[in-house]
């Protein structure tokens, strides 16, 4: 920009006065001369068209494309963790603000009346607001401002039309995520299905435009979610190609929650249907990310997790063979393991994974209205049902000799396919006491993540010299870039060396030109004062900017004279006035997620290798064996699913495989086969009594279950949404080997109960940490040495004297406050009636800091937890027995 600016096209030159010609009356004139003209002469009126074709080239497109690569370069530094060694050491920097840049693009763009460049301007404006965690509103109105500008255009670019794209999907991802919950919300996806349609039929519009050939199906405009490219494609080069597996994503999800919600009615046809449809969607969005050239793992394991869910609806249905979606989840375990290692993914297919074991064992009835429920006693017949019937040949008609023996054969025959539906159901049994332990491990290390920024292990310890020439590049060039880069903070003496400073640098040697490599190792060279907090808090950004979480929280209105006022007020808040229940009405990921969960991955790696405490408790358990089964041959009939398959993609014609060899399928980018694996030793083996909760809110079944309240008349009924319990108990050398069953079970409870339970426990967390001490461990008392007897002392006993320690006060109130949370879980749990009165019995377990604690965790519906043996556990367990 700046050689732009210093160029000699731009300069004006001044108009030089014609020659006067001589009179011709006169006879003067002179013969024509021919003289060499240079080309670098473009003042001369001989070169006029090519002056016009370098000033054509040489333009205010020209400028606009180097801001917008400006401003591009500047937005791959992640902001957010401010000034890390302080503003004193910071030097000049050479550029301004990234927003300021943005700000005179799009006034720049405006002047020179190029509306693309204004929309692509605006566009890195959103991706700012996103990075500074800007209100969803204001990014919203920078997107409809997008779609207007372009709108009002009568031809769009290619570019432009990808972005008109872009800016769609974002606006429909967006007003989703920050939708309040309410009525309305029920047929949100409905619309958003539609929305997102029409966004994929301009994505496959401007494929075929640049030569890629579409395949639709009939009838003609009831079936467009299946429209896709011919495979194999032409070109997997092409942009849009990576839009459009995000776009299918989204609509495959729409379609699934539909169908979910469709499903509350009971099974029918329909809504089988509507499963295979969503199905097909998600499958052909998998294979169109499997084959794109910038393929990303993230967005490849989120379309596993979903393609699973769906299959463990048509496993319900029995219309799916339960283990393959059981491979499904996985595999997308296994590919968010080597890569970006995302904690809630794999804690959500653990207990999907789980969900399928227990139905499939037995131990989960799926009711009509598309819900789960413990199975009954061994005694019901419901127990002796399962999700794949056995069918026996009947016995042809025969002689009378030959009957009794085939009647034999047939009874042995039966015997041993009741046996091995017996050993296949404990199997599965056990795998899915499993599953539920290792989703309670994933999310012991979620908690250990946020907690960890305030170990004093981790902020005491400093970065060893080891890890700061390991730390990754865009780490190092995102915290200490602004201490390193630019010209340094001159304080000169008086005015005289001021003013002669010019002179003094002109006078000095030119320094030579640095490389990346001196640029990379001058700011690594910096980071010796960084410390472990500043790298947890910029994984902490990153992971907040890849999901869309974090903007789908919305507060509600309450009643003040429903508001109910808590005797025991601790100065506590209490989140019953928010929204708690998970927005499954939009994808988990954002669609600019990509290279940042590459950042993710790399930081992963470094912090496992360098960081003890973060590889021993923030890592999730890599799957065990115990959890693949053998997939049986079952006789279910082939689905109709329609999906498109670009196998064709994957390999090179030129590179022809021979008939014996098969090609092995390419991995995902950034999967690293050697990534660390903690040990699941304590997984599979009880080492002592262990009493596992993990609360779940399924994304494609909701169970509601309409209450009255009391004041309320009969006509007047309010929806309460349910969240899902399910527990293990291990006891101390129970194996997943074991032969005797393992105690498992899954309960449906309120989901406003659960929280207000869970604000209750914080409240006393909070007070024991004020109120209560610890006890200090004995210390074993070493004996004095003798005093020598002296005959004043001889025959008189010495009486000796003992340390007095404060006597601990009783708090009342904190004692009243447990009772009252004990009270609240045996509600939960139906071992006391609601409105019976109970007696405060003596508390059956030590009030300490750390039973409340664990306590508290328990009953935290985000993550759940797993409590050791003790007397808190031996209380809790009475509830699940």
């Amino acid at each position: 920009m700046r050689l732009l600016q210093a160029a000699d096209i731009f300069v004006e030159k001044g108009k030089e006065q014609a020659s006067k010609r001589p009179s011709s009356m006169r006879g003067q004139r002179k013969p024509p001369t021919t003289q060499n003209v240079r080309m670098t002469e473009l003042e001369n009126s001989q070169f006029q068209f090519q002056n016009f074709q370098s000033r054509s080239r040489v333009d205010a497109r020209l400028w606009l494309d180097c801001r917008l690569a400006l401003v591009k370069g500047m937005m791959t530094e992640i902001r957010g963790m401010g000034d890390v060694k302080g503003p004193k050491d910071k030097v000049l920097p050479e550029l301004g603000e990234c927003r300021e840049y943005c700000a005179e693009g799009i006034a720049e763009a405006e002047a020179c009346g190029d509306v693309e460049m204004q929309a692509e301007f605006l566009m890195q404006g959103v991706l700012l607001n996103i990075m500074d965690g800007v209100g969803s509103e204001d990014t919203a109105a920078l997107l409809q401002e997008i779609l207007k500008l372009l709108a009002s255009l009568q031809r769009v670019s290619t570019p432009g039309k990808l972005l008109q794209s872009l800016a769609t999907v974002e606006l429909i991802d967006l007003s989703t995520a920050a939708m309040a919950q309410g009525e309305k919300k029920d047929d949100i996806t409905e619309k958003t299905a539609i929305e997102y349609i029409n966004a994929q039929t301009g994505v496959l519009n401007q494929m075929q435009l640049l030569g890629e050939k579409l395949e639709h199906y009939y009838p003609a405009g009831q079936m467009l979610h299946h429209s896709s490219p011919v495979t194999p494609m032409r070109d997997i080069f092409l942009p849009h190609v990576l839009l459009l597996a995000q776009v299918k994503l989204r609509i495959g999800h729409a379609m699934a929650r539909n169908a979910a919600r469709a499903a509350r009615a009971g099974p029918s046809d329909e809504v089988t249907h509507k499963w295979i449809s969503a199905l097909g969607v998600l499958m052909t969005a998998l294979e169109i990310c499997r084959v794109c050239v910038t393929r990303e793992a993230n967005l490849e394991a989120e379309i596993l997790l979903y393609i699973g869910k769906v299959q463990r609806q048509l496993f319900h249905l029995g219309k799916f063979n339960g283990r393959s979606a059981v491979s499904t989840f996985m595999e997308a375990i296994r590919t968010s393991y080597t890569t970006d290692h995302d904690l809630g993914l794999i804690r959500q297919a653990y207990i999907e994974i789980a969900l399928v074991y227990m139905t499939s064992g037995g131990m989960v009835v799926y009711r009509e209205e598309s819900t789960q429920e413990s199975a009954p006693e061994s005694g019901d017949e419901t127990q002796s049902t399962t999700t794949t019937p056995t069918f026996l040949p009947k016995t042809p008609p025969q002689k009378a000799k030959r009957r009794t023996t085939k009647v034999r054969k047939e009874k042995t025959r039966a015997k041993s396919t009741t046996r091995q539906e017996e050993g296949d159901a404990d199997k599965e049994r056990r795998a899915a006491w499993l599953a539920i332990r290792c989703a309670a491990a994933v999310g012991q290390a979620q908690r250990a993540r946020l907690l960890l920024t305030g170990d004093p292990s981790v902020t005491s310890h400093p970065v060893d010299t080891k890890a700061q020439a390991d730390i990754p590049e865009f780490v190092v060039l995102d915290l200490v870039s602004g201490y390193v880069f630019g010209e340094k903070k001159v304080v000169y003496k008086d005015d005289i060396e001021e003013a002669m400073a010019a002179l003094v640098e002109s006078l000095q040697e030119e320094q030579p030109i640095e490389t990346y490599e001196d640029e990379i190792n001058k700011a690594r060279a910096e980071t010796k004062d960084l410390s472990w907090i500043h790298l947890l808090g910029y994984q902490s950004i990153l992971q907040r900017m890849c999901s869309t979480v974090t903007i789908s929280t919305e507060l509600e209105t309450q009643d003040e004279n429903k508001a109910a006022k808590d005797d025991l007020d601790l100065g506590f808040i209490s989140h019953i006035q928010f929204n708690h229940n998970l927005n499954h009405d939009v994808i988990r990921s954002t669609l600019f997620s990509g290279p940042l969960s590459l950042r993710l991955n790399h930081l992963h790696n470094f912090l496992t290798s360098h960081l003890q405490l973060y590889a021993a408790t923030c890592c999730a358990i890599y799957p065990p064996i115990g959890l693949s089964l053998d997939i049986q041959v079952d006789m279910l009939p082939e689905l109709p699913i329609i999906y498109k398959s670009y196998a064709g993609n994957l390999t090179n014609p030129l590179d022809a495989q021979p008939e014996a060899t098969t090609v092995e399928q390419a991995l995902p980018p950034g999967t690293r086969l050697d990534v660390y694996k903690p040990s699941d030793k304590n997984i599979l083996t009880a080492s002592e009594n262990e009493l596992s909760l993990q609360w779940y809110q399924p994304a494609f079944e909701e169970y509601q279950s309409y209450r009255r309240p009391p004041t309320a008349s009969v006509t007047s009924v309010n929806l309460e949404q349910k969240i899902m319990l399910l527990y293990v108990i291990g006891k101390k050398g129970d194996k997943v080997s074991a032969p005797q069953p393992l105690p498992l079970g899954l309960n449906w409870m309120s989901v406003s109960q659960v929280v207000d339970l869970h604000d209750r426990l914080a409240v006393l967390a909070q007070r024991a940490d004020i109120s209560l001490v610890e006890k200090a461990k004995k210390e074993k008392d070493v004996p004095a040495p003798a005093a020598a007897a002296t005959p004043a002392t001889k025959g008189k006993k010495v009486a000796r004297i003992k340390a007095l320690s404060p006597k601990v006060k009783k708090d009342e109130q904190l004692e009243a406050l447990l009772h009252q949370c004990m009270s609240d879980v045996q509600m939960l749990f139906g071992t006391i009636a609601e409105k019976e009165p109970t007696e405060e019995a003596d508390i059956p377990f030590e009030v300490n800091r750390t039973n409340i604690h664990n306590f508290e965790r328990l009953f935290d519906p985000s993550y759940g937890y797993t409590l050791k043996a003790g007397q808190l556990y031996n209380w809790c367990v009475k509830m699940f027995t």
